[in-house]
């Protein structure tokens, strides 16, 4: 969770649920900071996401453009890994948009000095969450840290 220079709240990625407690109480397990972050639909530029077609009040915070765009935001939580799933077809997200997104938050991560600690999995679908891209990619990324 990323807080808002508002004090509010603003969720950009969802953490692996049930890792976190497991990494922070056990020796030996990855610090809570290398644990991997996935977003699962909307990723991108506002402009290309959110504000292409506006559908619910969840994704954007009135006024934060003005500040900064999503691909920025994601930037701050390098080095931690970002996955970003998205669907080729997504009618509420535009694939080129998803692109450009993440091009823009590799240059973040590429700055920090992880480039290579984003990447994106494309899905030749619509607006829904893909679990067999994503579990796959998720479960490597925590085995390879535990070694």
């Amino acid at each position: 969770m990323i807080r808002s220079r508002f004090g509010g709240p603003w969720f950009l990625a969802i953490t692996v649920r049930g890792f976190l407690p497991a990494a922070a109480q056990k020796p030996g397990k990855p610090e809570v900071r290398e644990v991997p972050s996935h977003v699962s639909c909307s990723f991108g530029t506002f402009e290309s996401t959110w504000l292409y077609k506006p559908h619910c009040d969840c994704g954007y915070l009135p006024g934060l453009l003005q500040v900064a765009d999503m691909p920025g935001l994601a930037g701050l939580i390098a080095p931690r890994r970002l996955i970003v799933v998205a669907g080729k077809h997504d009618y509420l997200a535009r694939f080129d948009g998803v692109e450009q997104g993440v091009e823009i938050a590799r240059r973040c991560f590429s700055a920090a000095g992880h480039a290579e600690r984003i990447i994106l999995l494309a899905a030749d679908g619509g607006h829904q969450v893909y679990p067999e891209l994503a579990w796959p990619v998720i479960q490597k990324t925590l085995a390879d840290l535990g070694d």
